[in-house]
């Protein structure tokens, strides 16, 4: 295909009490299309977004049915690795959005194959809460640089981060004692993951009413 073609963005809500859709608008434009799944906090849905240009977040507050554009820390796109003269690279990037300690973080590592794994975790900081539109990122830890480890998956309880290591293992790294535990997973044969956030609820999800 020579062009295209961009087509108008839709977004609709379910009514658990009226078992329908409502069509909302979206106000806004963008080329990018979410790359991972949707985390919620706080009345707000996220989404990590990849535009021709650079990342972006996406959001959805539940209250006002708004949706807001956010962007990524300042020095996002350059990370300082620990290389001979501390060089300054910009290599392929892997980002995930996740729920700690009730904010939204941003778990971001860069992937050179066969560097050390080295994680920066970014907290969303006073989003919507002041000036209209203003949002503030905070790097609150830097963990690493990990040998043997490939990616970062979410938190475990608010001191606990699962991640995965070669040979698709499953470990986890305690944000106290800075210890990595290995994990078994009885019949897992294949390196694959799924992670879910489970919240008490006392509303029935069932439709309807």
């Amino acid at each position: 295909l020579d062009k295209l073609e961009q087509l108008p963005l839709m977004a609709e809500v379910y009514s658990l009490k009226g078992d329908s859709w409502r069509d909302i608008g979206i106000h806004m434009q963008f080329d990018g299309l979410p790359f991972a799944d949707a985390v919620f906090c706080q009345g707000v849905l996220y989404w990590c977004i990849w535009d021709p240009q650079k990342y972006m977040i996406f959001s959805f507050d539940m209250y006002d049915e708004v949706f807001h554009r956010i962007a990524c820390p300042d020095t996002y796109d350059e990370v300082r690795m620990p290389f001979p003269d501390n060089l300054i690279v910009t290599p392929g990037k892997e980002n995930r959005l996740v729920v700690w300690n009730d904010s939204v973080a941003l778990l971001y590592y860069p992937y050179l194959r066969g560097a050390p794994f080295l994680l920066e975790v970014w907290v969303l900081n006073d989003c919507f809460g002041g000036v209209k539109g203003s949002c503030s990122w905070i790097k609150n830890l830097t963990i690493g640089p990990l040998d043997g480890i490939v990616t970062a998956w979410t938190f475990w309880k608010n001191d606990e981060l699962l991640l995965g290591a070669t040979g698709g293992r499953l470990v986890s790294y305690n944000l106290r004692s800075q210890m990595l535990r290995n994990h078994t997973i009885q019949g897992a044969r294949i390196p694959r993951r799924w992670e879910f956030s489970c919240v008490k609820s006392l509303v029935s999800v069932q439709g309807g009413n």
